[in-house]
């Protein structure tokens, strides 16, 4: 298990001796939350580590789940913010695995929403033969 405590201060040390690493949601003292409950309206509120875990286990985490095209498209809430940087929470997650259950496709969302769109566009990809966006 990490210990975060451990890796907080690490980072701050080397910032105070000049380092040039800054772990900016950490060191200048403002922590996001982690974790979050998600609500029936599918909002969802900061808790701890615990309320978490106990949701996850008896949860159906489940946005979407299908197979299209011998491949699985799966949007789940995980509850765990995977933002590493400033701005909002990224709490829900969009994976594409195919027939050997490795991934090849992945987003993630703040927002039941935007899981649900985000969801519908990866559904598309697949549809439109899993082609990397042509900008």
């Amino acid at each position: 298990m990490i210990n975060y405590q451990k890796t907080i201060q690490v980072a701050i040390d080397h910032v105070a001796n000049n380092g040039k690493f800054i772990l900016k949601s950490r060191c200048n003292g403002r922590k996001m939350p982690d974790h979050y409950f998600l609500n029936e309206d599918h909002t969802y509120s900061p808790c701890d580590l615990m309320t978490w875990v106990t949701q996850l286990e008896g949860m159906d985490r489940h946005v979407a789940d299908e197979i299209i095209n011998g491949k699985r498209v799966s949007t789940v809430w995980i509850g765990l913010n995977h933002n590493l940087g400033d701005g909002l929470p990224l709490v829900f997650e969009t994976m594409i695995f195919n027939s050997e259950r490795s991934d090849c496709y992945l987003d993630r969302y703040t927002t039941w929403d935007e899981a649900v769109a985000g969801h519908e566009k990866a559904k598309q990809w697949v549809l439109g033969g899993c082609k990397e966006d042509e900008q």
